[in-house]
């Protein structure tokens, strides 16, 4: 029995290779990676110096191999149809022609056209502390109003125009 390291699986990023020697490590066979600083540190010179190379001891070579040809196990199964989107309906006429309220392009553009006109103006007339306050507090007052719109979506029915 010698102390001889053989090579296993090279694989291209350290991320595959550290998968692989925790999958050889949950089974009981130590392994060691080579070239894993110089691929994380260059990636460039993965294909150079062939990869993170996976090496384990000859004794374990057989059993390495076998545990990283083997096809993972599914541990749970996912229903694709349970998350499948519910459809929602007016709760006024129950049509299902249904779309959240999003905020206009022009009411966005004359937003953008007003907060830069208000900048220079406030700066052409000296008031600077003025111009500071509408270009810095303005843009935030419209991210917070983006965010309420974002997690309290305000549905609309295209058939009868009732709001909730």
């Amino acid at each position: 029995m010698s102390d001889d390291l053989i090579e296993v699986a090279n694989f291209r990023d350290y991320i595959s290779a550290n998968v692989a020697k925790s999958k050889l490590e949950s089974e009981g066979i130590h392994c060691v990676l080579f070239n894993d600083l110089l691929i994380t540190w260059n990636w460039f010179y993965s294909n150079a110096f062939g990869g993170v190379r996976v090496m384990v001891g000859d004794v374990d070579a057989g059993k390495a191999l076998a545990v990283l040809s083997s096809k993972p196990v599914e541990l749970i199964h996912i229903d694709p149809e349970a998350f499948a989107d519910e459809e929602v309906t007016c709760p006024e006429c129950s049509c299902s022609n249904v779309h959240e309220e999003r905020i206009p392009r022009r009411l966005f553009f004359l937003f953008a056209l007003l907060w830069y006109a208000s900048g220079f103006i406030a700066s052409a007339l000296g008031v600077w502390v003025t111009a500071i306050v509408i270009q810095g507090a303005v843009p935030v007052l419209f991210i917070i109003y983006l965010i309420h719109n974002r997690f309290n979506p305000v549905s609309i029915c295209a058939n009868c125009g009732h709001k909730w």
